[in-house]
């Protein structure tokens, strides 16, 4: 079967690193489609993040602001993704628990200050379970439903373009892996 055009040889699978580190570069450079895209992309993974680490605290309700500072430094100028390198140790993925972790911490020390400054209450940051080991797998899932989400995306569309036996394959995947049905009730 002729490839599509503008599909390589290897039928158009970029290797994940090239396409996340170009993605990167683009929103870093201000690309409002790729800034858009990066969002849709590490949202989730970022609210997987600060609700396991603020699961039994007050700052569970700081949550959406958290994603939001976290998105807001990667996307400023000089910010979070103007700093990442291809290159560095860990990639992508432990270049943005740093960052989560970074809001994270700053979250927790503002909440600390304004509890000291109201009622006397306090907050102690440091008594929080933040585990990184544990943390760390919460990202780990996190990403990786991310990056099955976007590979059924891409399945989907490009059997679309491949016509309708290549979509009823790719609708008995998503059968199968997204809705979890049994090969037998798909039979």
């Amino acid at each position: 079967m002729p490839l599509p055009d503008g599909l390589r040889e290897n039928r158009g699978m970029v290797p994940a690193q090239e396409t996340c580190w170009t993605l990167i570069h683009a929103a870093a450079a201000g690309s409002a489609a790729a800034r858009a895209d990066f969002t849709r992309r590490y949202l989730p993974v970022a609210r997987a993040y600060f609700g396991a680490r603020w699961a039994r605290s007050p700052l569970i309700a700081e949550l959406d602001d958290a994603v939001q500072e976290t998105f807001l430094d990667c996307f400023r100028e000089g910010g979070a993704l103007g700093r990442a390198e291809s290159g560095r140790r860990g990639g992508f993925r432990a270049f943005f628990f740093g960052v989560l972790r970074h809001t994270a911490l700053q979250a927790e020390t503002r909440k600390a200050r304004e509890m000291e400054r109201s009622d006397g209450e306090s907050f102690h940051p440091e008594r929080l379970e933040s585990d990184d080991e544990t943390l760390s797998r919460v990202l780990d899932r996190a990403w990786a439903k991310a990056v099955v989400r976007e590979a059924a995306e891409l399945q989907a569309s490009r059997a679309k373009a491949a016509g309708p036996e290549a979509e009823k394959r790719a609708d008995l995947l998503r059968l199968r892996f997204q809705e979890g049905l049994p090969v037998r009730r798909r039979a």
